[in-house]
C-alpha cells in the first residue's frame, strides 16, 4: 500500500522553492508514495510542470490566518488519509493548524530560508511551529543548525538534504538571444535585494569596458518599481546595450543552451538552484561565496568563488571566463560531472523517501550527522 504525501506551498511562481517542491512530488516513485501538491495562496506556471500523476488542490487562501483554508487543507488531509504533510517556508504555520486536525498526519518541513546570513525570523514564532514536529528538511548546515540550536528541535529529525538538479531537456531550435556565443553571460534570478542585481551591473561595466563583445541577460521577474532601479542603474553605467532583461522565461533551458557563463551576485543564499542548473547546461560560473554556493561550485574547483558585494572581483572573475575558453571549459566540465554525480534525482529522492519512512515509522530510523551535514 502507497504512502499518500502532500506538499504543501504558498504558490507555483517561478522561483526555487516552488521548484524544489515540484521537482520532489514528480520524483516521488507513483508506486510507493500517493503524491499531492497543494497551493495555499495562488497557483503559478510550474503548475504545468506537474507530472500527471500528481494530484493538484489549491485553498484559495486571501489572507494569513484563514480558517476556512485550515479546515479544507484538514478535510483533504483525513480525505485522503495524508500521512506525511511536507511544508515549504512559511506554509509551514498552516499545516500545523491542518494537522492538528487531522491526527494520523505528520509534519515535515522544508527550509529554504535564503536570506538566513542577512535576516532574523521571529524565533518564539517559529518555536511554536516546530514544536513536536515530525522533522525538519534543510537546505543547507546553516539552516539545519539554527533548527536544532536556536529552535531547539532534537538533532535526530533535523536532515540536511541537498537541492536536486531537474533541467529539462532543450528544444530543437537553439534559443534567439542578443549578444555572440563565447560572450554571453546569464543570471538567472528574481528580482530581489538579496540577489544584489547592483553589484552585478556594477560588475558588468567594467567586463564591458574590456569586453566590448560581453552582454549579460537577466532572466527573472519581480517588484516592478526594483526592477525599474535596475534599469536606471544599467543606464546609468552606460551598459543598456550590453544587459538585457529578459523577464520570465518558460524556455530556460534554451536560454542557458544559448549561454556560455553563468553568474550569481547574492548576498545571501539557501542552495540556488540557478547554479544547478548552469551546471546542468554546461555553463561555467562565478558565484558569490554565501549559503551552499562553495559546496555547489566545490570550494572553487569546479566554479570561481567571489566575496558578496566586491563587484570589481565579481568583475576579474567574469573576464577571466570570457577571455579564456579553455578555463571556461574546464570550470564548466569539472561542474556538470559535480551536478550528476552529486545532485541528481536519484541520491537526492533516496533521502527524501527515508526521511518519510523515519517520521512515519514505516522503515527503520535516518539520523543527520552530528555535525548537521549530509544525511547518511
Amino acid at each position: 500500500m502507497s504512502t499518500s504525501v502532500l506538499h504543501l506551498i504558498d504558490s507555483l511562481a517561478v522561483g526555487g522553492a516552488e521548484r524544489v517542491a515540484v521537482n520532489i512530488v514528480n520524483h516521488l516513485p507513483p508506486d510507493q508514495y500517493a503524491a499531492t501538491i497543494c497551493t495555499t495562496r495562488r497557483r503559478g506556471p510550474l503548475a504545468d510542470d506537474i507530472a500527471p500523476h500528481v494530484q493538484q488542490l489549491h485553498l484559495r487562501r486571501h489572507v494569513t490566518a484563514d480558517p476556512f483554508a485550515v479546515h479544507c487543507l484538514a478535510a483533504a488531509l483525513r480525505r485522503q488519509h495524508v500521512r506525511v504533510l511536507h511544508a515549504h517556508g512559511t506554509s509551514l504555520f498552516l499545516a500545523r493548524a491542518a494537522a492538528a486536525l487531522s491526527p494520523a498526519t505528520t509534519v515535515i518541513w522544508h527550509d529554504h530560508f535564503g536570506l538566513c546570513e542577512t535576516k532574523q525570523r521571529p524565533v518564539f514564532t517559529y518555536r511554536l511551529g516546530v514544536w513536536k514536529i515530525g522533522g525538519v528538511i534543510a537546505v543547507n548546515t546553516l539552516l539545519a543548525n539554527w533548527a536544532i540550536q536556536t529552535l531547539r528541535v532534537p538533532p535526530e529529525r533535523v536532515w540536511c538534504v541537498r537541492n536536486m538538479a531537474c533541467l529539462a531537456p532543450r528544444s530543437a531550435a537553439p534559443a534567439a538571444l542578443p549578444g555572440t556565443r563565447g560572450s554571453r553571460i546569464v543570471c538567472l534570478a528574481n528580482f530581489r535585494p538579496q540577489k544584489d542585481h547592483p553589484v552585478l551591473v556594477q560588475a558588468m561595466a567594467r567586463v564591458a569596458a574590456s569586453h566590448p563583445d560581453a552582454h549579460l541577460l537577466l532572466v527573472g521577474n519581480g517588484d516592478p518599481e526594483y526592477v525599474r532601479r535596475i534599469r536606471t542603474l544599467v543606464a546609468d553605467h552606460g551598459v543598456s546595450e550590453r544587459v538585457t532583461f529578459l523577464g520570465e522565461r518558460r524556455d530556460v533551458p534554451d536560454v542557458l543552451g544559448a549561454c556560455d557563463i553563468g553568474v550569481l551576485a547574492s548576498v545571501s543564499e539557501g542552495l540556488p538552484l540557478s547554479l544547478l542548473e548552469y551546471g546542468s547546461a554546461g555553463l561555467a560560473v562565478a558565484a558569490t561565496s554565501v549559503g551552499e554556493c562553495p559546496d555547489v561550485l566545490d570550494g572553487g574547483r569546479a566554479g570561481m568563488l567571489v566575496p558578496p558585494s566586491d563587484s570589481g572581483r565579481l568583475a576579474d572573475a567574469l573576464l577571466t571566463l570570457v577571455n579564456n575558453p579553455e578555463i571556461r571549459s574546464a570550470y564548466a566540465g569539472r561542474l556538470l560531472v559535480r551536478i550528476r554525480n552529486e545532485f541528481g534525482p536519484g541520491p537526492i529522492m533516496d533521502r527524501i523517501c527515508r526521511i518519510y519512512d523515519s517520521a512515519t515509522g514505516v522503515r527503520g530510523e535516518v539520523r543527520m550527522s552530528a555535525s548537521a551535514g549530509a544525511l547518511p
